[in-house]
């Protein structure tokens, strides 16, 4: 794992990962419940101190799983992907 993290001032928080995922799934136990194919991950995102009391902040996650065949499901996974947003604002009393 890779973690990349900069801070331009006292009120922003940015962040970089790149992960690379290997499966702990076996072939004889690989099934559609339980895919488990090695997987890349990059994320981003971002947390700005609005005041002492307020935060918003913003991510972005992007995974690619590699493909794989299943000698037990007589099949294969190809083409895994997802892309994840997420937008927070936070408000302490």
């Amino acid at each position: 794992m890779v973690l990349i993290v900069y801070t331009t001032i006292a009120t922003t928080y940015k962040e970089l990962d790149f992960k690379y995922k290997l499966t702990q799934v076996p072939d004889a136990t690989l099934g559609f419940d339980l895919p488990g194919n090695d997987a890349k991950m990059i994320s981003t995102g971002f947390n700005y101190k609005i005041d002492d009391k307020r935060t918003i902040g913003a991510s972005y996650l992007y995974t690619k799983k590699d493909d794989r065949t299943s000698t037990s499901l007589g099949g294969e996974f190809t083409d895994i992907k997802a892309h994840v947003f997420n937008i927070g604002y936070k408000v302490s009393f």
